[in-house]
């Protein structure tokens, strides 16, 4: 069996905890670390009382009791210099009422609650100075805010009015209005075989539109679609008029008979001549069923490599199937001029033939020609 545990002896207690006379703990001297600062405070009535009686020895003379308390605080000089001002204050308070029976004590203490109150007023004045800055920089913020906001509306709407200003300028306005005039079209032929009336008219229908709407390549179309015109061109020129340059068909051969001849261009197409126009154009007749526009290729393709004189006499240019040309020349007579091959060659031989007397001559083989 285990023996028990000796107990511990007792230790001596030392350091500021160590015991007093009957047993007590001894209070241990306050230090500075202790002590908290506050404010000053306002004296008690007691207090008041002491500085009056402090005024009334002092003016009575009555050294000895006014410098009581000073004797009184000064008997432990090392408790002076550990405790804080204020603590020495409260203490000689409580142990002796007449501790601030000293000269000036009240008024270094209303001293000190002024600067402690004028420093809490400063604080106070400090932070609504603050608080107004900065609902000064709130409201200026939103001051420039509204502004920012107001400047760009406004330019918005500047922009708008500008814009739509622009558009009744442009579009409604009298000042692009186009005003017809006849001077205005230009290239007819020396000879022309443009109606005029009929081109005029229909340039005449746009007068009083808006220049900038006005369809030009439109209105060339148009004027292209008259037979007579083989080009047209529409310039714009601001503000009120217009260019327009036409070119005519050239009317190369009539087709059909003598009586009832109808003037075509190189690529077939029928134009409406004058009388005295259709009267100087070479004939070419083509059969049934044949493309006119091939008819008139081939009788030009004779016609061209004709003489002069042996073109003068031809009254009319007969084009059947398989490109055969026949040739109807004054006083009656014909030549067969057969294919187009070797054009050239039956001209020549055609131009010695026309010498003799004769009413048909035929060239097709130009090597062995007949006429009879």
């Amino acid at each position: 069996m285990r023996a028990p545990r000796q107990p511990k002896k007792p230790r001596k207690l030392t350091g500021p905890t160590d015991r007093d006379g009957g047993g007590e703990l001894r209070r241990p001297r306050p230090s500075a670390e202790d002590y908290i600062p506050t404010a000053p405070m306002v004296p008690l009535d007691d207090e008041w009382d002491a500085d009056e009686w402090e005024a009334e020895d002092w003016a009575s003379g009555d050294w000895d009791s006014a410098e009581a308390g000073d004797s009184a605080a000064s008997e432990d000089p090392e408790a002076e210099d550990l405790e804080p001002v204020e603590m020495r204050r409260e203490r000689g308070r409580a142990e002796d009422p007449g501790a601030l029976a000293r000269p000036g004590a009240f008024s270094r203490l209303m001293q000190s609650a002024r600067a402690a109150g004028g420093e809490l007023r400063g604080r106070l004045a400090s932070r609504r100075a603050d608080e107004g800055e900065l609902d000064a920089r709130r409201v200026e913020r939103k001051r420039e805010a509204r502004r920012v906001r107001l400047r760009r509306a406004g330019l918005g709407a500047g922009v708008v009015g500008l814009l739509a200003l622009l558009a009744w300028i442009v579009l409604a306005s009298p000042l692009l209005r186009y005003q017809y005039s006849t001077d205005q079209i230009s290239g007819y032929a020396e000879t022309s075989i443009v109606n005029r009336t009929q081109l005029e008219q229909l340039v005449a229908a746009h007068d009083g539109q808006n220049l900038v709407l006005l369809d030009a390549e439109a209105l060339a179309g148009d004027i292209r679609d008259i037979p007579e015109v083989a080009s047209a061109t529409v310039t714009k020129d601001y503000r009120h008029a217009l260019s327009i340059e036409i070119t005519e068909s050239v009317p190369v051969a009539c087709l059909g008979p003598k009586d009832s001849c109808s003037a075509v261009t190189a690529d077939g197409t029928k134009l409406t001549v004058p009388p005295e126009v259709a009267a100087g154009l070479p004939r070419i007749g083509a059969s049934d069923g044949l493309d006119p526009a091939e008819a008139i290729s081939d009788g030009l393709e004779v016609l061209s490599a004709l003489d002069q004189a042996v073109l003068a006499q031809v009254t009319e240019v007969s084009v059947a199937k398989g490109n055969l040309v026949t040739l109807n020349l004054t006083e009656g007579r014909q030549v067969y001029w057969g294919s187009l091959e070797r054009g050239e060659f039956k001209a020549q031989v055609l131009a010695v033939l026309l010498s003799q007397q004769a009413s048909f001559f035929d060239v097709s083989v130009p090597d062995a020609p007949v006429s009879r």
